[in-house]
């Protein structure tokens, strides 16, 4: 049986969607976009159909949608399609309202869809080798010097492709963008936030070049966070849309352990631990993967074959939510 997919938004994102699902096999995608020469412009790329957003969401045949569009449409459309009954996968932040992520949560358990939301460093073998590595040494029988005590998350890159990205009225900056994907990781592996010691948030760049244009940028391109987490580890994280290039790593180390990883090929994954039990001290070169390929088969698989879904899931946006808007209420 074909499975009919819907790709809302044509800009950045929705290749790496696409690829994911024609990886997964026997897949008819239809785009969309609201500039046309977009979605004219990736079917030709990829041979996709062309719909409207109204034809996607009406259509009965198409379940199945991705939303790669900016976060200030997430809201409407996701409602629209949970309305109509669609499973969907949202780019990150999925909204920046805590009444309509409750809403949006609620509608889904009750139409029993699946909504999934785009932290793709969930699927990285880096983040998910250092996941089991935190869990075994947190259930290990010795004493709580074993124990990760302290993380650093950076995240960094140059953040010029889209003039809303810098724009605060349309959620961009360096929060929604880049710090919510080691948010999303810190609470994976360490839980929520408890304290808040420092925020730091900062306009390096105020005007911008993009395609050509000068914008005025509102939005921070800098920020630096300090918490306590639920499992009492210190964490600090730097995120950023000024570095030159693209860089992402993570530190998490206690007295008698350590993980360092990437989601850069270029950087090993590096486990530490006294005790034997742990399998450490170990390193590992992990080759290049296009990751969508892996969450779009997590996600069809949930869909089509009602796999337990417990990734990225709304309950996981909401809390990072929470964190953000902690965050920004900082003083």
């Amino acid at each position: 049986m074909t499975i009919k997919v819907g790709i809302i938004g044509c800009g950045r994102q929705a290749p790496k969607h696409i690829s994911g699902y024609q990886a997964y096999g026997n897949v008819e995608l239809t785009v969309s976009d609201i500039v046309n020469d977009s979605a004219l412009a990736l079917s030709e790329k990829f041979s996709t159909r062309v719909m409207s957003l109204d034809e996607i969401i009406n259509d009965p045949e198409i379940k199945i949608v991705s939303v790669c569009t900016p976060v200030n449409t997430h809201d409407e459309i996701i409602t629209r399609l949970v309305e109509n009954k669609k499973h969907f996968i949202c780019e990150k932040p999925l909204s920046t309202s805590q009444s309509k992520l409750d809403s949006i949560n609620a509608k889904i358990e009750k139409n029993n869809l699946v909504g999934m939301v785009g932290y793709i460093y969930r699927f990285a073998s880096a983040f998910t080798l250092g996941k089991k590595f935190i869990d075994k040494v947190e259930s290990s029988e010795n004493n709580i010097s074993e124990s990760i005590d302290k993380a650093y998350f950076r995240i960094g890159g140059p953040g010029s492709h889209a003039a809303w990205q810098h724009k605060k009225d349309q959620q961009g900056g360096a929060i929604n963008e880049m710090l919510v994907h080691m948010l999303d990781l810190m609470i994976w592996y360490f839980g929520n936030i408890i304290d808040i010691y420092e925020v730091k948030k900062q306009i390096h760049y105020p005007a911008r070049i993009i395609n050509g244009k000068t914008v005025n940028a509102d939005a921070e391109d800098y920020v630096l966070i300090r918490v306590k987490t639920e499992k009492l580890v210190d964490v600090t994280i730097e995120a950023d849309l000024i570095s030159s290039s693209f860089n992402q790593y993570v530190n998490c180390s206690g007295k008698k352990s350590s993980f360092t990883g990437s989601i850069q090929k270029t950087i090993p994954t590096c486990l530490g631990a006294e005790n034997s039990k742990l399998d450490g001290p170990s390193v590992h070169i992990h080759e290049y993967r296009n990751l969508y390929i892996d969450q779009m088969k997590y996600f069809l698989d949930c869909v089509l074959k009602s796999n337990k879904h417990d990734k990225c899931t709304l309950e996981d946006s909401i809390n990072i939510l929470n964190s953000i808007q902690r965050i920004q209420n900082f003083n």
